[in-house]
C-alpha cells in the first residue's frame, strides 16, 4: 500500500474519532453481550466465520506509512497530543440496557442471513478502534522520538566563531546592563538617604514651624473681629506649644549657639525665634484694640446715664459725678488711677462728649435743690458750687457752717456731704496728676525741657491744693497735709 499523506492521515484519524464518539458513546460491550447472548454462543467462531473482517490487516495496514517523514515534511500537522481512543471510551460510563436491545434485534436479515445482533457488530468495531488507537499511539511516539533527536542534534552541533563571538558579546552586554541598573539603583538609594530623607527629629521641628505659620491667618481673623481675648490665648498657645520649646533653644535669642546640643538646627531655631517675634509683635495692637473697646463701652454707658437724670434713674447725682470724673481721667480703665496718655488718646472721640454732659448734672442738682429745699438752701448750694469750682472747699465748709448757725431750720447736710465728696474726688485726681508729672520730670528718657516743664506742673498742682483746699478745716485738712507730704517726697 502506498504511503498516505500526513494531512490525509490526520483527517482519517479525526473522522474515525468523531464516528466512534457518535456511534459507540458510553457503551459497555461486555455487559451488552453478557446480558443478551446465551452461554452457548461462541464469539470466537462468529468472528472467525466473518471473512469480510480482517483485524490484522486493519491494524497493520498502515504500518508501512512513514510517520516520521510525514511529520518532517509537513509542519501543518500537529501530533503533540496523543490520541487514545481506548482511554476515552473507558472513561465514559457505560449505559446499560442498549446491549440487550441490540441482541433482541438479532435474527434474519432481508437476504435470509442470520444476524447475531448489535453485540457482534459492537465487538467488531471495538477491535477496529483498538487497532487504530495502537497505530496512532505508535505514530505519536515516533514523532516525539524525532523531536528529541532533532534537539540532541542541535545541542551537539558545533557553533561557528561568529556565533561564539556574538554570544560572548551578548553575555558581556547583559552583565554591563545589570551593573548599570545596580549602579542607578544604588545612586537613587544614596540620593534619597543623603538629600531627600528627613531625619525624624528634623521632621518634627518642621512640623512645629508649619503649625505655627498656619496659625497666623487665624490670628489675623481674630484681630479683625476684635476678639482680643481669643487672640491673646492663640498667641500664648502657639508660642508655648510650637516655638518656645527645647529643640529650638526656647526661641530666646535671634542667633542661637551652634554648640548647644539641645538645638536641633541653628537655622530652624532662628526661624522659630522670628516666628515668635512675629506673634508677640501683635500684642501691643491687641492691647490697643482692647482699650478702644473698653473706652467706647464706658463712654456709651455714661452717655446713656447722663441722658436720663430723673430721680428714679439716678437717685445719687454725686456718684454719677464721680463716675464721670474717673472716666475723664482714664477712659478705658476708670477703676484705675488717672492716665493722661489714655485721656489724650480718646479726648476727641470719647472724653469731650462726656465732659459736655457734666452741665446736665449741675442743672439736675439745682433743680432738685430748688424743688426740695427752701430759698436758704438753694442760695447756700449755689454759693458753695462757685467755691467748689475754684477748689475752695474749706471756704465752702465754713460758709455752710455759718449759714447753719444763722438758719438752724435749714437742712444743709446734703450740701456739706456734697462738698466733702467733691473735695475727696478732686484731691485723688490732683494727686494722680502730680505723681505722673513727677515721674515724667525724673525720667531719664525724656528731654530736659520736658522734664523741667513736668516739674513745674507738679509743683503748681501741690501748691494749689495746699493754698485753696483750706488748711486746718475739718474734712479737707487731711488732703492738704498729704499734699505737703508729697512736696517733701518729691523734693519741692
Amino acid at each position: 500500500m502506498p504511503p498516505r499523506s500526513r494531512r490525509r492521515a490526520a483527517q482519517e484519524a479525526a473522522a474515525a474519532r468523531k464516528q466512534e464518539e457518535q456511534l459507540e458513546d458510553d457503551f459497555d460491550f461486555e455487559a451488552e453481550v453478557a446480558g443478551t447472548v446465551g452461554e452457548d454462543v461462541d464469539f470466537e467462531s462468529m468472528v472467525a466465520d466473518d471473512d469480510d473482517i480482517d483485524f490484522e490487516s486493519m491494524a497493520s495496514g498502515q504500518d508501512d506509512a512513514d510517520f516520521e517523514s510525514m511529520v518532517e515534511g509537513d509542519e501543518n500537522v500537529d501530533f503533540s497530543e496523543d490520541i487514545d481512543f481506548e482511554a476515552e471510551v473507558d472513561e465514559r460510563p457505560a449505559r446499560r440496557g442498549r446491549g440487550a436491545r441490540g441482541s433482541r434485534r438479532g435474527g434474519d436479515d432481508d437476504d435470509g442471513n442470520t444476524r447475531s445482533g448489535r453485540g457482534a457488530r459492537a465487538g467488531t468495531r471495538g477491535g477496529k478502534r483498538s487497532a487504530r488507537s495502537k497505530r496512532l499511539s505508535s505514530a505519536s511516539e515516533r514523532k516525539k522520538a524525532a523531536k528529541s533527536s532533532r534537539k540532541e542534534a542541535k545541542k551537539v552541533r558545533a557553533m561557528s566563531p561568529e556565533e561564539i563571538e556574538a554570544r560572548s558579546r551578548a553575555r558581556k552586554n547583559g552583565i554591563l546592563l545589570t551593573l548599570l541598573m545596580l549602579g542607578i539603583f544604588g545612586a537613587g538609594v544614596g540620593f534619597y538617604f543623603l538629600v531627600m530623607r528627613v531625619p525624624p527629629e528634623r521632621a518634627i521641628a518642621l512640623t512645629h514651624l508649619r503649625s505655627a505659620e498656619d496659625r497666623i491667618a487665624s490670628l489675623d481673623q481674630l484681630m479683625s473681629a476684635k476678639d482680643t481675648d481669643r487672640a491673646e490665648k492663640l498667641i500664648d498657645s502657639v508660642v508655648t506649644e510650637h516655638l518656645a520649646i527645647k529643640m529650638f533653644g526656647f526661641a530666646s535669642v535671634p542667633n542661637p549657639d551652634p554648640q548647644n546640643p539641645e538645638i536641633i538646627d541653628v537655622k530652624l531655631a532662628r526661624d522659630a525665634f522670628e516666628l515668635k517675634e512675629k506673634f508677640e509683635s501683635r500684642l501691643p495692637e491687641i492691647v490697643r484694640i482692647r482699650e478702644d473697646n473698653l473706652a467706647k463701652k464706658n463712654a456709651d454707658e455714661l452717655l446713656a446715664r447722663l441722658a436720663d437724670l430723673t430721680p428714679e434713674a439716678e437717685p445719687d447725682l454725686g456718684a454719677l459725678r464721680e463716675a464721670v470724673g474717673a472716666f475723664l481721667a482714664n477712659p478705658p480703665y476708670p477703676e484705675k488711677t488717672a492716665d493722661t496718655t489714655l485721656a489724650d488718646r480718646y479726648k476727641t472721640q470719647f472724653v469731650t462728649p462726656v465732659r459736655n454732659m457734666i452741665v446736665e448734672i449741675d442743672r439736675e442738682e439745682r433743680r432738685r435743690l430748688d424743688a426740695e429745699t427752701t430759698d436758704v438752701f438753694s442760695r447756700a448750694n449755689r454759693e458753695t458750687d462757685i467755691m467748689m469750682r475754684e477748689m475752695r472747699y474749706g471756704d465752702a465748709l465754713r460758709h455752710i457752717d455759718e449759714v447753719a448757725r444763722n438758719e438752724p431750720a435749714a437742712s444743709l447736710g446734703p450740701i456739706r456731704k456734697k462738698i466733702l465728696d467733691s473735695a475727696r474726688s478732686k484731691w485723688e485726681s490732683e494727686r494722680e496728676r502730680a505723681t505722673n508729672e513727677y515721674r515724667l520730670s525724673v525720667d531719664p528718657g525724656s528731654a530736659p525741657s520736658q522734664r523741667g516743664e513736668a516739674e513745674q506742673r507738679a509743683r503748681k498742682i501741690l501748691r494749689d491744693v495746699i493754698s485753696k483746699f483750706g488748711e486746718g478745716v475739718s474734712g479737707v485738712d487731711e488732703f492738704v497735709q498729704e499734699a505737703r507730704r508729697l512736696q517733701s517726697e518729691f523734693g519741692y
